[in-house]
């Protein structure tokens, strides 16, 4: 039970009176109806009504009550960064920092000797499949449904991201079943980068997977072909999509994404350094 003793100096029986408590306590909305009171006969409720618990014997329960909402509430969240900002922390993780953002460009990717190497005859013939997969990739899903010169750039894109996971993590690629399931996660990694695949894009997964050859999804192992294109490098794994980009797999890595793609992130850019340059004027 409440302790309902209290000091008759601080506290005036009258105001015990409902219509005196409204009165006086009215104007402030923190403290009304706080207190109910339930009337029971016999153990039967026959009565019940509320009022403002300040200047009863219940305050210092219901003060005890506030100190310890205070101590258990969440703490505010951090404002909100300005839509500029989210862009620019967003284009870091599509373009591996700060200075690939501002490096970023839209020329077509250019194919370069980048075919992974190995001393292994065993780990050369499955490099070499899988590359022959994902040439025959883009000659024919791709070429289709993009046009060839979308579909060079892309066959670029896979063979390089083929060597940089090689590079950095060559148990990655020694590991799925086959040199064609390998070449579908490549598929899948790098198409999601470039937005090829899903409601914005025009390629549909089960045609690469028919041209491959594999009935599993192209996602296997798609999360250890990431971790080894990003490497040590921080993410932003916080920063949400802006309103209003491209909805992209972020792979930190800018020489993965073709021409069409890296034009649309220089224009968010641009229009990123604009109004962060007005917001510091």
């Amino acid at each position: 039970m409440y302790d309902d003793t209290h000091d008759p100096d601080r506290f005036d029986p009258q105001v015990w009176s409902r219509a005196i408590l409204h009165d006086h306590y009215a104007s402030d909305p923190a403290w009304q109806d706080r207190l109910r009171h339930l009337v029971l006969v016999d153990g039967r409720l026959v009565d019940t009504w509320t009022e403002p618990v300040e200047g009863t014997p219940w305050q210092a329960h219901a003060e005890h009550f506030d100190r310890e909402a205070r101590r258990h509430a969440a703490p505010p969240a951090p404002p909100q960064a300005p839509p500029y900002e989210r862009a620019l922390l967003w284009l870091e993780d599509a373009c591996g920092g700060r200075a690939g953002v501002h490096e970023l460009d839209a020329a077509p990717l250019v194919d370069v000797d980048d075919r992974p190497e190995a001393s292994d005859p065993a780990d050369r013939e499955r490099l070499a499949q899988t590359v022959e997969h994902l040439d025959g990739v883009a000659a024919t899903v791709l070429t289709d449904a993009l046009g060839p010169a979308q579909a060079d750039e892309l066959g670029i894109a896979l063979r390089r991201a083929l060597a940089l996971v090689w590079q950095a993590r060559p148990d990655v690629v020694r590991r799925p079943r086959s040199p064609q399931h390998l070449a579908g996660t490549l598929c899948w990694v790098v198409g999601k980068a470039n937005g090829l695949f899903g409601p914005q894009g025009s390629v549909r997964m089960k045609e690469v997977r028919e041209a491959l050859a594999v009935g599993a999804s192209l996602a296997g192992n798609h999360a250890e072909v990431e971790d080894a294109l990003w490497g040590l490098r921080s993410r932003n794994r916080t920063c949400f999509r802006p309103s209003g980009l491209p909805d992209l797999l972020l792979t930190g890595r800018s020489d993965l994404l073709v021409s069409g793609v890296r034009r649309h992130l220089v224009r968010v850019r641009e229009q990123a350094l604009v109004a962060q340059a007005a917001q510091a004027a």
